[in-house]
């Protein structure tokens, strides 16, 4: 049987879709690598501002299994409702 995945989902400005799973610390990591990796330029965020931009701007996603073949359902946009 397949599981269920669910993930955080965050899309850069530039365009890249990032993920981690889904509590917050994983997106903050990854979203500080890929400025890191991908914007050199840019100032470092602090751990407020990646809190901000992951709290404001990361949505939920389940992978949600067809048969053989990984199907793709989308919560929404925005925080989640606590």
């Amino acid at each position: 049987m397949h599981e269920v995945l669910k993930v955080r989902t965050l899309r850069c400005p530039c365009g890249t879709r990032l993920e981690a799973s889904h509590d917050d610390r994983g997106m903050h990591d990854v979203l500080s690598e890929h400025i890191r990796s991908e914007h050199p330029r840019v100032e470092s965020p602090t751990d407020e501002q990646l809190e901000e931009v992951v709290s404001s701007a990361s949505y939920g996603v389940l992978y949600v299994p067809v048969d053989d073949q990984d199907g793709l359902e989308e919560e929404g946009f925005g925080p989640e409702p606590y």
